[in-house]
């Protein structure tokens, strides 16, 4: 893990080292914060994605062994692993914070931070749902694969929220790129005086920044829980 976060790191300096703050520099932050929050998401959920499926042969014997309770065992990976997973996020995020030549000021920076905290908090747990909910690491991948990439479509990036259809445009509050982008991007350009124009405007994004860090933890705490609730229909189903 920590390999692979040196890697992302690099590549992110190499392309987003230092932007200008000009038309095209501040065009470039808006794509930074894009690849970033694919980049965190993508990362973390498809690792938590494998705790579960490598561990179901052992838990299940255990399990019936009386060894433990399935809530002790769902309660006591999240307690160990979680924290691991959001400190290497908050690390990550404040090397390239400064390096890129993000917004000034250690409210902002902070802020960052915390966005991104939370987004890898959602990410951490999704991976714990579709952990638990199947059995075969492939099919778990797979389908994991189907649901987040359209999120991509839905994220506000790539098409504006005005030009979406109607009949799918509800599908932008499921998400979770809608919602770390708009209060990534609020945080950084919101209020700048020296921003050649309204990237905020532009982009419509209208939702509020603490409304999107709100419904990324909402939907942190309803995927942990629908984890848990997936491993005790297993033990079930399986007992």
């Amino acid at each position: 893990k920590c390999c692979m976060t040196l890697v992302y790191i690099f590549i992110s300096l190499s392309i987003f080292w230092r932007l200008d703050k000009d038309y095209y520099g501040f065009n470039d932050r808006a794509g930074f914060l894009f690849f970033f929050s694919v980049n965190h998401f993508l990362s973390i959920i498809f690792g938590a994605i494998l705790v579960f499926p490598q561990e179901r042969p052992t838990f299940l014997r255990e399990n019936q062994g009386k060894l433990y309770g399935v809530s002790t065992y769902y309660i006591s990976k999240s307690i160990v692993e979680t924290p691991l997973v959001l400190i290497n996020n908050v690390i990550y995020s404040a090397i390239v914070y400064y390096l890129v030549d993000l917004r000034g000021g250690a409210g902002h920076f902070f802020m960052f931070l915390f966005i991104f905290f939370i987004l890898a908090w959602m990410s951490h747990s999704m991976g714990y749902f579709f952990g638990t909910t199947f059995s075969d690491l492939n099919t778990a991948t797979i389908i994991t694969q189907f649901t987040v990439i359209p999120f991509f479509l839905f994220s506000g990036f790539l098409i504006n929220v005005v030009n979406m259809p109607i009949w799918l445009s509800w599908l932008q509050y499921f998400s979770p790129f809608r919602f770390s982008i708009e209060a990534s991007m609020k945080n950084e350009f919101e209020g700048r005086s020296d921003s050649p124009f309204d990237i905020i405007g532009e982009y419509n994004m209208d939702l509020g920044k603490w409304y999107c860090v709100i419904c990324m933890f909402c939907w942190g705490v309803f995927y942990r829980t629908l984890g848990g609730i997936c491993l005790k229909l297993l033990v079930r189903k399986t007992g």
